[in-house]
């Protein structure tokens, strides 16, 4: 098995600067350290706990810190390396933040942690809009092989008829 060093590979950021702020129009050096491993995005440090912005660096980390990227390559953009190849982006994960709604009142959790509600003050399962999945409905249990286990466990075959 051969092992890839880490590849510096270049980003050209569109000149769009509604979309990309103040990095618009930059070439970015980035790292790529495997799967899913593209490092180097420009970003900042924010704490949700606080709402406050630390700027790109910070002396001691807290568990509540989050680091943010400025801007996210779109799935589908392209990296290039120093040779001139090109590569092509996928998203493989992200994040997803929930902000407050203004007029909302804010429930408190008691003194220790836990919080007051309980499952009356759950949203009715009969105002809940049921979507379908996208993937399909599960298959038949007769139609499942190996009685539903993995058929391929470590590279090898496990299946039974």
């Amino acid at each position: 098995m051969v092992i890839a060093s880490p590849k510096t590979l270049y980003y050209d950021v569109p000149e769009d600067e509604e979309v990309f702020g103040e990095d618009a129009g930059k070439r970015i050096s980035l790292e790529f350290a495997g799967h899913g491993q593209l490092r180097g995005i420009p970003g900042f440090v924010y704490d949700p706990a606080t709402g406050e912005n630390l700027g790109e660096f910070v002396r001691e980390w807290k568990p509540s810190y989050r680091f943010i990227n400025r801007f996210n390559i779109p799935d589908g953009g392209t990296v290039s390396d120093i040779e001139g190849n090109d590569y092509f982006v996928k998203a493989l994960d992200g994040e997803e933040w929930l902000k407050e709604l203004e007029g909302t009142e804010k429930i408190a959790a008691s003194e220790d942690g836990n919080y007051s509600l309980t499952r009356d003050d759950l949203v009715r399962t009969s105002t809940l809009k049921i979507v379908k999945s996208v993937i399909g409905e599960p298959p038949a249990e007769e139609a499942l092989i190996n009685d539903g286990n993995p058929a391929v466990i470590h590279g090898e075959v496990v299946f039974s008829e």
